[in-house]
């Protein structure tokens, strides 16, 4: 698929529409995904032609994406979980993402429904529940999941407080997208702050404590 495909569709009034006219037609038709330095220099230009129509920039304020955390990544942000339970263990973390192009939200509540719980974690949460009454059996318990932290992955929703070098596009200006859809053009390390799934939090708090003490 032409990657031009993704603006062509902007439903905005003429000086937008030029922009995408006069810089589709210079996108590699390339459908393997690797983001060339050709493509960049041409996506730069692109956004500084289209930063000139407001309506189709979504403004510098939050916005929203699921994401898996391994339980090993969430045990190294244990003490800042810790610090902000009032807040549904709220995180600051460096989100990384190999893609240049993702899709975000404006909605929170969007992000999070997307937010996808493994049978595996479901598992470990189920056998943690049924077990945690017997310290001798939960501490055997904690003992084996210690060394599948890699392996397990949890459910969070990414906040990102977007900038004018995110180039975020509104996504009711594209074709197929949803009104709270934002297509997000950077990826670049970004320090973001994450919130594991509230009616799975208390139970991950707790795992990760418990694996805190061995």
């Amino acid at each position: 698929m032409r990657l031009d495909k993704l603006y062509e569709g902007v439903l905005s009034e003429q000086g937008a529409e030029a922009c995408i006219a006069r810089f589709s037609d210079q996108l590699p038709d390339d459908a393997s995904g690797v983001i060339r330095p050709q493509f960049i220099k041409i996506i730069k230009s692109f956004k500084s032609c289209i930063a000139n129509y407001s309506e189709v920039i979504y403004p510098e304020a939050k916005a929203y994406r699921p994401h898996q955390m391994t339980m090993q990544e969430l045990l190294n942000q244990y003490e800042d979980i810790s610090d902000d339970l009032k807040d549904g263990g709220e995180f600051d973390f460096t989100f990384r993402v190999s893609f240049k192009i993702q899709g975000w939200f404006a909605d929170k509540g969007t992000a999070e429904h997307l937010g996808t719980t493994s049978p595996f974690l479901i598992s470990i949460i189920n056998q943690y529940n049924n077990l945690k009454e017997d310290p001798r059996a939960l501490s055997s318990f904690i003992l084996d999941i210690s060394s599948q932290l890699g392996d397990v992955t949890v459910p969070v929703t990414v906040e990102l407080l977007t900038s004018s070098d995110d180039f975020l596009l509104k996504g009711d200006m594209l074709p197929n997208l949803k009104h709270n859809d934002l297509v997000r053009v950077n990826n670049q390390p970004t320090r973001v702050k994450g919130y594991i799934l509230g009616d799975i939090f208390e139970d991950i708090y707790d795992i990760l404590r418990e694996l805190k003490k061995i």
